[in-house]
């Protein structure tokens, strides 16, 4: 048997196969076009997450050092006043009438009285070598067994941690400084001065118009808030019930940062959604300043850009999406 031969494909049938082919590679085309397009959105996604994690690492680290370097001017500014204390209390402890161990406290008075007067100090404690104070506000007691008398003998200055007095209604504090006649220690200054700046100073501390800054004593006693009531009371945020503080948590984290002001260190850390952030107080008796600012503060400029961040990379995509199929289309 003889095979039949094909017919001739009309016109009209070639021109089907060619628009079969031509559709093929068009799909073809759009989805090299598709792939190659997110891929690149892939690629695009990851740098930018990768420049905003960047540019937010690097925002926060701005604003946490702005916030540290507020803390350090602060912090010397406190020192500063200390030093002034410790200049007044040294005027008083210069002159040879305050210093002559012959000379009784009674004559010794008028001038402590002068002295108090001039230099704007609450009164002046005058302290004999076996621990007995008397100062010029009537106040007289047997000091012999503290140990800040026992340093004031061996020759080094002293200052207390700021206390509210109930009776003044006033925080005061007091600095001490020894009498030398030569290199002999003949007795002890003491100047008694209203601590309500320091309080003042320490409230004072901002940043962006937010944030709460104390200041604690060694043992975690609150010396400096915007709250009196806490100065007042005496409220230790070491401690959990009675005279400190509800959250059991929040006291062992204040225990660790005084902990670490005592070892000299300075820095911040993040606990309860705060930047806290903490330093000592050269030439105190171990103070810490505080300061707690809410991370959303900090970072609200951050989530501005972020946002920026996000719409711009989305609209990227997009169009560069729209743009590969209408390639891959035509």
């Amino acid at each position: 048997m003889t095979r039949e031969a094909k017919s001739p494909k009309t016109p009209k049938a070639l021109k089907d196969v060619k628009n079969r082919a031509g559709k093929k590679q068009g799909r073809i085309r759009t989805k090299i076009f598709l792939q190659i397009s997110l891929s690149a959105a892939l690629v695009f996604a990851i740098i930018l997450g990768a420049t905003f994690y960047f540019v937010r690492s690097s925002f926060i680290e701005t604003k946490t050092n702005d916030v540290q370097e507020i803390m350090k001017m602060y912090s010397e500014n406190l020192t500063t006043e200390i030093n002034s204390m410790y200049s007044m209390a040294n005027v008083i402890a210069s002159d040879p009438e305050v210093i002559d161990p012959g000379i009784r406290f009674e004559q010794k008075k008028t001038k402590l009285v002068s002295y108090a007067g001039t230099l704007g100090v609450s009164s002046v404690g005058f302290i004999t070598t076996d621990g007995y104070l008397r100062s010029t506000d009537g106040f007289e007691n047997d000091i012999s067994d503290r140990e800040y008398f026992k340093n004031l003998m061996n020759g080094d200055n002293y200052i207390s941690t700021p206390a509210y007095n109930t009776a003044t209604g006033k925080q005061i504090i007091f600095v001490g400084v020894p009498l030398k006649m030569g290199h002999t220690i003949v007795g002890a200054i003491t100047c008694t001065f209203d601590s309500s700046k320091l309080s003042d100073m320490v409230s004072g501390i901002k940043y962006g118009g937010g944030g709460t800054a104390m200041m604690f004593g060694p043992d975690g006693t609150i010396i400096a808030s915007p709250d009196l009531s806490q100065v007042q009371n005496s409220i230790k945020v070491t401690t959990v019930g009675e005279g400190g503080i509800d959250n059991p948590s929040a006291a062992d984290f204040y225990a660790s940062v005084i902990a670490k002001v005592q070892k000299g260190e300075s820095g911040y850390t993040e606990f309860g959604g705060n930047y806290c952030f903490y330093t000592g107080v050269e030439g105190s008796e171990g103070w810490t300043l505080f300061f707690n600012i809410p991370v959303a503060l900090v970072t609200k400029e951050v989530t501005s850009v972020t946002l920026l961040f996000l719409i711009g990379g989305i609209f990227a995509i997009f169009l560069l999406g729209f743009i590969a199929i209408y390639i891959g289309q035509s």
